[in-house]
């Protein structure tokens, strides 16, 4: 048996076959997530707590765990945006498996 696998000549190899023959589409009007989101998470958990909190708990809180200026803003602000310029080159390589 020969399998060749090529994105470039468009062929799929029987792997990809059964995985996308498994595929169901949704129901007319029915979301690909009927539940929504998971509620009360752990993330929930600790924001209820911090609203709950005074100040002064929250400010010994981060103390207390040692939760760096930097951290604090991060928790509060989110991660700061990153530019990163990339180049490179793409090469493809076809992969002959014959039996």
């Amino acid at each position: 048996m020969s399998e060749v696998i090529s994105e470039n000549k468009g062929e799929i190899s029987e792997g990809r076959k059964k995985s996308l023959a498994n595929l169901k589409p949704f129901k007319k009007g029915m979301s690909g997530n009927p539940g929504g989101r998971p509620k009360n998470t752990l993330k929930d958990y600790v924001r209820e707590m911090f609203i709950k909190m005074t100040d002064e708990d929250k400010k010994k809180w981060l103390k207390d765990n040692k939760i760096s200026g930097i951290d604090q803003w991060k928790m509060g602000e989110g991660l700061p945006k990153n530019d990163i310029e990339l180049s490179g080159e793409i090469t493809s390589k076809v992969i002959s498996v014959d039996e």
